[in-house]
């Protein structure tokens, strides 16, 4: 099975964003959001953001660029695990109204992250 690089969802009246069957297995360890650099949002696989962007973001204490990053990402960060039965993860509504997102999102694969953004 090929891997899924994007895909299309609707969140739920609770803000709960549907993660596909074919990656809740990348989710195992939880799921992280955190504003992008943009209008958009970084979904993360807890291992991935552990692992890849804790270290980065840890840096040179008087680095303001690291500094800057640190508070790109932390502001509003949310990370917990998918809920079993349907494999979803609640977006805080903060998130969505820096990310202008409504209902409809999609999310595409840039690496070992998702960016996900408002439907048009």
């Amino acid at each position: 099975m090929g891997t899924v690089d994007y895909f299309e969802r609707k969140l739920d009246e609770k803000r709960r964003l549907t993660i596909p069957t074919e990656l809740r297995d990348k989710f195992k360890t939880g799921a992280v959001v955190t504003r992008g650099f943009g209008k958009y949002l970084h979904l993360y696989p807890k291992h991935v953001w552990d692992e890849q962007v804790e270290p980065r973001l840890a840096g040179d204490i008087l680095d303001e660029r690291i500094a800057d990053l640190n508070v790109q990402f932390r502001m509003g960060k949310v990370d917990g695990a998918l809920d079993d039965k349907q494999g979803r993860i609640t977006i805080e509504q903060h998130l969505l109204d820096y990310a202008g997102i409504d209902k409809y999102v999609i999310a595409v694969g840039v690496g070992h992250y998702w960016r996900v953004m408002a439907k048009e």
